[in-house]
């Protein structure tokens, strides 16, 4: 009886050896979603390739966050979605982050966007942490989106990384 319902709960564990849903994730969104370096994610924001959206609090995103990214707090997701899907087309490559490594805020909201027909999804491995600690612009301010242009302007402002 717990092997015919293992089989059909969305969150079964495998039977053999393989990988186990990490953080509530399934294994196909795993499958689904590439997972990529700062460095990768700071090439695609460079070069404005990327729709960068940030899955952190509102309070969080508006102390600091990559310029040019979409706070759509994964735990506000059904408000925000509604005013970001005009910003964030589904085609689109997109570029997803949270707080860090233990944040899984991040799958979590590629899932929702995976069901709403979004392909070309990628999570930024580490999140925001490591976009900082690898020294890259980040910018203060609660807008939707700052263009890479004003966050260039910006970036010797306080509290700005080299």
């Amino acid at each position: 009886m717990a092997l015919i319902a293992n089989a059909v709960h969305p969150m079964g564990l495998p039977l053999l050896l393989g990988r186990v849903p990490h953080s509530g994730i399934p294994v196909w969104v795993w499958d689904e979603v590439a997972h990529v370096s700062a460095k990768a994610g700071h090439g695609a924001w460079h070069a404005g390739s990327a729709i960068i959206l940030d899955a952190r609090d509102r309070k969080d995103y508006a102390e600091r966050h990559v310029p040019g990214a979409i706070n759509l707090p994964y735990h506000d997701f059904t408000n925000a979605y509604a005013t970001v899907k005009k910003k964030a087309p589904s085609e689109g490559h997109t570029l997803i982050y949270c707080y860090g490594s233990g944040c899984g805020l991040s799958m979590r909201l590629a899932k929702r966007l995976l069901a709403l027909g979004y392909t070309d999804l990628n999570v930024l491995r580490g999140g925001f942490a490591a976009w900082r600690m690898a020294g890259y612009e980040t910018i203060a301010g609660d807008k939707p989106a700052q263009a890479k242009e004003e966050a260039d302007e910006s970036a010797s402002g306080p509290g700005s990384l080299p």
